[in-house]
């Protein structure tokens, strides 16, 4: 589906036939203090609009839960030749719409959510390349990932509960990154 999820699997491949001991982990959308990469949703939730992808679910996890699942994956022996789907424990994951009213309230706005048809995301893609060139952030290989409607973590891949539990839940965890942002002065 983009150059992105074949690269994660041929080095999925490559690890599980190198003869070393892994664990694999497949991390959901992550956020958390210090991450630029969902900070463009918390300005537009502050803004009170957010523009999303075609309707779909996804799974999150906070930074701190999932460090803490590579530190527990480090310490557990039994987690060697598993692969794994964290999350934050909320089976099914959210909508995109949830997720956006999620980010409203971690930035204390009501806010209303627009999700673009597939084909405005992808022209979205040829114009910010056309107008950004290499510095383009909506790729066209980000785009077909972003329009993909199922980015929920997989139940039968999860964790064991004895390893590893999320510990930080999505209103928290999206208020203290709020906090943080606006502590940094990248939200207003």
């Amino acid at each position: 589906m983009s150059d992105y999820g074949w690269s994660k699997n041929e080095s999925e491949m490559l690890v599980r036939g190198s003869g070393v001991d892994w664990t694999i982990i497949r991390p959901p959308a992550v956020y958390g203090s210090g991450d630029r990469e969902t900070l463009e949703l918390f300005r537009m939730a502050a803004s009170g609009r957010i523009v999303l992808p075609p309707p779909g679910r996804l799974s999150l996890i906070h930074v701190d839960d999932l460090v803490g699942l590579f530190l527990a994956c480090i310490a557990s022996p039994e987690t060697i030749g598993a692969t794994y789907e964290p999350d934050d424990g909320r089976g099914g994951g959210l909508t995109h719409k949830a997720f956006g009213e999620a980010l409203g309230a971690a930035v204390g706005r009501d806010v209303r959510s627009f999700s673009m048809p597939a084909p405005l995301v992808h022209l979205g893609a040829r114009l910010d390349r056309l107008f950004r060139g290499k510095n383009a952030k909506l790729t066209a290989d980000r785009a077909r990932y972003f329009c993909h409607p199922d980015w929920v973590a997989d139940p039968a891949k999860r964790p064991p509960s004895a390893v590893w539990t999320p510990h930080i839940a999505l209103s928290g965890g999206l208020t203290e990154t709020a906090n943080w942002y606006r502590d940094q002065g990248w939200l207003g």
